[in-house]
């Protein structure tokens, strides 16, 4: 990661009461900065976003490949549907 600095992207937050104590406390036990402790939970918190988020794709995908029939019928019949519709749009213009 690259060293956050002056020239980095700025946001005004508004805690609730107590929580800049309890991050002061936590970026000292961790020998940071509060800058630097908020920006590692807020990376914390996406990386485990992403990871949950990854291993719900990986289910769906479980869940699509034991049905591979149904969805390949469902797409077969998806396109059979839009050629029926075409056919009858074009008769429907003679």
């Amino acid at each position: 990661m690259a060293k956050a600095g002056r020239g980095s992207e700025q946001v005004m937050v508004r805690l609730p009461d107590g929580m800049r104590v309890r991050i002061k406390s936590r970026a000292e036990a961790n020998n940071r900065s509060m800058n630097a402790e908020i920006v590692s939970l807020l990376e914390e918190s996406l990386i485990d976003r992403m990871l949950q988020e990854s291993a719900d794709l990986e289910e769906l995908r479980a869940k699509n490949a034991a049905a591979p029939v149904t969805t390949n019928v469902e797409r077969h019949l998806a396109v059979i549907e839009a050629k029926l519709d075409q056919l009858l749009q074009e008769k429907g213009k003679k």
